[in-house]
């Protein structure tokens, strides 16, 4: 049960960022205006930086390629590697014992 709460807990985060987008994109699109496009901006550059300083490491302990990293990670953020990050924490932390 735990398991299955925790996909959905991920899978909730990856819809919302996804909407997030949409939205973002749509406001840009139908305003025009720079001040609107700010939170587009903004958005963008917050998962960007998330590749440099996050993702792309994990993806690639965890066999992804650059490409499939920065493709996840602009598309659904912190919600497809954490999952990723906490598992293979999780698995450490069980050997040490």
């Amino acid at each position: 049960m735990s398991s299955f709460l925790n996909r959905l807990f991920w899978r909730t985060n990856q819809i919302l960022i996804l909407l997030i987008w949409i939205i973002l994109i749509y406001i840009s699109l139908y305003s025009m205006s720079l001040k609107n496009m700010t939170g587009l901006l903004l958005f963008a550059l917050l998962q960007i930086l998330q590749y440099f300083l996050a993702s792309r490491r994990i993806g690639r302990e965890n066999g992804y390629s650059s490409g499939q990293a920065v493709v996840m990670t602009l598309l659904f953020g912190y919600s497809w590697w954490m999952p990723l990050y906490m598992k293979r924490n999780q698995s450490v932390r069980v050997r040490r014992r």
